[in-house]
């Protein structure tokens, strides 16, 4: 058994951000906030953390997080269990506080072997304030047309906020494609494309569904806050309007654009 720091990052990859606007920045209202993004955003912040195991050895790409210990079980030849214990909370540099433990199951040495599978569990797991329970499946599908690697993500998922005790849930089945970087010990470079379509239940007990009808990207450099830079989610809502949330044309920030009834309005991501 191997214990080891890491530094990882993929396919990670992905959640929200930008601006089409030139409204002036404003807070989330809760019903945009509660409804945006249900399923891409809790697929994402399992998904950011398992990919960039790269190698026999266990390392990884570094994303500069101390406080998070990764332990690597080789016990089984040609397999591999990882642990990543986040103690009682660690903070990456981009602000997640994580606590618990994620335990993923690899059937190959690294994640970036064509054909590998991988089961991902929780034990006591939290991101910010958040109990994330459920788990994932993942497959590396191999090269595309693009001479890209590609992820399907299967995710069944729970999150309970811990204050309040609002619950949503998410189903999705997610494609990440890494678009950059995937041959670098460094995730600066590393940029993907996320396509599928999720569903589950809100906080407020409201059924949905999301398309990502124009593909999500994701930037890893260190610049680029933690949400997609461009890319477009249709939201559909049980009793209410079909809604779009765009995250612009590639800048790294933290707005975007939600659309519903033909009025427009200039979000803060959070």
């Amino acid at each position: 058994m191997k214990t080891t720091t890491t530094r990882f990052a993929l396919i990670a990859f992905f959640a929200t951000a930008m601006a089409l606007s030139s409204c002036q920045k404003e807070k989330t209202n809760t019903a945009l906030k509660t409804n945006d993004n249900n399923s891409f955003q809790l697929t994402d912040q399992i998904v950011g953390e398992v990919t960039g195991f790269s190698d026999n050895s266990g390392a990884g790409k570094t994303d500069g997080v101390s406080c998070r210990v990764v332990t690597i079980d080789s016990s089984n030849p040609g397999a591999r269990v990882m642990t990543f214990d986040y103690g009682a909370g660690c903070q990456t540099r981009r602000g997640i506080i994580r606590s618990g433990q994620m335990i993923v199951n690899l059937d190959q040495p690294s994640i970036t072997v064509p054909g590998v599978h991988v089961t991902i569990s929780f034990n006591n797991y939290v991101i910010n304030n958040n109990q994330i329970t459920g788990g994932t499946t993942a497959v590396n599908n191999g090269y595309n047309g693009n001479g890209n690697l590609t992820f399907t993500f299967n995710s069944t998922i729970q999150s309970v906020d811990l204050t309040s005790g609002a619950t949503s849930t998410a189903t999705s089945n997610y494609l990440y494609e890494w678009l950059t970087g995937s041959a670098t010990s460094t995730k600066e470079d590393d940029t993907y494309a996320i396509t599928g379509t999720g569903s589950g239940t809100d906080v407020s007990g409201n059924n949905y569904t999301e398309s990502i009808t124009t593909p999500l990207i994701k930037n890893k450099a260190s610049y680029c806050v933690p949400f997609a830079v461009s890319g477009v989610i249709l939201n559909q809502t049980a009793s209410q309007s079909d809604k779009t949330t765009d995250y612009g044309a590639g800048l790294c920030d933290n707005l975007a654009v939600v659309t519903q009834n033909g009025n427009s309005q200039q979000i803060v991501l959070q």
